[in-house]
């Protein structure tokens, strides 16, 4: 699968599932990272057991470096066995304007 931006009728890949590697952050949080050239696109998971799935577009900060946040119960450690969580990141970073 590859990730591709859409900004105003001109597309370019952000990165593809190759490219997918998990960063720890501080305090126990972890995040997605993919990457293409000089490309760099990052979805920070965040635990939610309770409520509603939230993906959130952060923006582009610095340039070519592109941020999310996924807030959900299959952000958190096993929260939706594996499969499922894939299914719903790979749907809501395709339709949230950078597809």
């Amino acid at each position: 699968m590859n990730l591709v931006a859409n900004n105003e009728g001109v597309r370019f890949p952000l990165g593809s599932q190759e490219s997918a590697q998990w960063v720890d952050l501080l305090g126990g949080h972890v995040m997605l990272q993919y990457k293409s050239g000089d490309k760099i696109l990052q979805v920070a998971l965040e635990c939610d057991e309770g409520q509603p799935a939230e993906f959130e577009v952060i923006g582009e900060d610095p340039m070519n470096n592109y941020k999310f946040r996924l807030k959900h119960k299959c952000a958190c450690w096993n929260g939706c066995g594996g499969r499922r969580f894939l299914f719903f990141a790979k749907n809501n970073v395709l339709n949230s304007g950078f597809s």
